[in-house]
């Protein structure tokens, strides 16, 4: 973590009778953002980082520093059954739906927090889009778009939040993203994967006894460093020193959650949202949209990921998104000796690009907050429009 990092810990009732774990994180050098009740509207960065599954946002902690170094500010939190967050409730196992859900109540928390970061009343905003400008004025400060930067599983998480609050989001970083059904990079054949998946769902028994398995192997693999050691240099081709801490945090992960998590995420949602979201060619109602800014960076040598397949994929149904393959990268860029400091670099420069392209609208009505009932009908263009696409 950087020198001068300050790291805020919070944690937030859920709605579901637990506590979700996240953390924000900045520069200390960075008076404004400690002065909660100074306003700051220099535009300075926010990004939203979202963890893979079974991670505790260790992979980050480079970006992070890259973060702070550059006056940014960073976002995190862990998923339910991971890190510091409670574990899933019997009535509500983790889904891709829960985590978005969970990301907007701490972004809600965050800017409630700090206001400093909130712009003055009444500011002028330009909606994004082909219609041409339309400026008009709210009664209310309005917040800050939004980086996310995703790992793994997680950039599901960040499309799905990206295209249900599309208003206060700058745009989507992923890296070593499981875009197509979570256990196709898994299994490698589609056939198999579709049919162990359908038997997850189908049989609560199946399931209990794979969720059982998945964490005796957990704590084993957490206790044992010569066992882990092999197969992080196998799976993520990373040094067991680098990868220790997902070892670690492995003991911690609540197994249902896990599987419950990877079954969710075994469908093709994730596609159709990277396809509205990134081509600016489709149209609703005659209306044009434009593509949001997108960065998919791939490592080639990625044995949990369908690299190839990832890489045509993201360039025929997302062509306006910068696709970065990494022909010798491993699924552990975020901390591979070779490449984290590169993608951290890239990362940041994605992020900046972002906040540069979309200040002129640079903040957005989001749904945290309720519009007045006179607000016309092309208010909801952007949320309309998407879910209209993914029809």
């Amino acid at each position: 973590m950087h020198t001068f990092a300050t790291v805020e810990r919070h944690s937030l009732d859920n709605g579901d009778r637990g506590q979700i774990y996240c953390e924000y994180i900045y520069a200390e050098k960075d008076n404004e953002f400690r002065s909660k009740n100074d306003r700051d509207d220099s535009g300075n960065n926010i990004v939203f980082l979202v963890d893979g599954v079974c991670n505790d946002g260790f992979q980050f902690e480079k970006f992070i520093d890259r973060c702070c170094s550059h006056n940014c500010y960073a976002i995190r939190y862990d998923y339910r059954g991971h890190g510091r967050s409670s574990n899933c409730s019997n009535e509500k196992p983790l889904t891709v739906e829960t985590c978005v859900s969970d990301m907007k109540k701490v972004l809600e928390h965050f800017y409630r927090t700090h206001p400093n970061l909130l712009l003055k009343e009444g500011a002028e905003e330009k909606e994004r889009g082909e219609r041409g400008p339309r400026r008009k004025k709210r009664p209310w400060s309005r917040r800050r778009r939004v980086t996310l930067i995703s790992y793994s599983l997680g950039a599901q998480v960040a499309l799905k939040f990206a295209i249900e609050e599309i208003g206060s989001v700058n745009g989507v970083g992923i890296v070593n993203g499981t875009l197509e059904p979570a256990f196709y990079g898994l299994f490698r054949s589609e056939f198999v994967s579709d049919c162990v998946v359908g038997a997850l769902r189908r049989s609560a028994s199946f399931q209990l006894f794979v969720a059982f398995w998945i964490r005796i192997c957990m704590v084993l693999l957490s206790l044992n460093g010569f066992v882990s050691s092999l197969l992080a240099s196998y799976f993520v081709k990373a040094s067991a020193k680098n990868f220790k801490p997902f070892w670690t945090h492995a003991r911690r992960v609540q197994a249902r959650s896990y599987l419950s998590f990877l079954v969710d995420a075994h469908s093709r949602e994730g596609m159709n949202i990277l396809e509205c979201l990134g081509s600016s060619s489709s149209q609703v109602g005659g209306v044009k949209k434009s593509a949001l800014p997108l960065l998919c960076i791939v490592g080639m040598k990625d044995t949990v990921v369908r690299t190839q397949k990832t890489v045509e994929t993201v360039r025929r149904l997302a062509p306006e998104c910068d696709v970065v393959p990494v022909e010798d990268g491993c699924h552990a860029l975020l901390v591979h000796d070779a490449h984290a400091e590169k993608t951290a670099d890239v990362l940041l420069d994605f992020v900046n690009r972002c906040c540069a392209s979309n200040k002129s609208a640079k903040t957005m009505t989001t749904s945290f907050v309720e519009e007045e009932e006179e607000d016309d009908d092309e208010e909801a263009y952007d949320r309309k429009t998407m879910n209209a696409l993914l029809a």
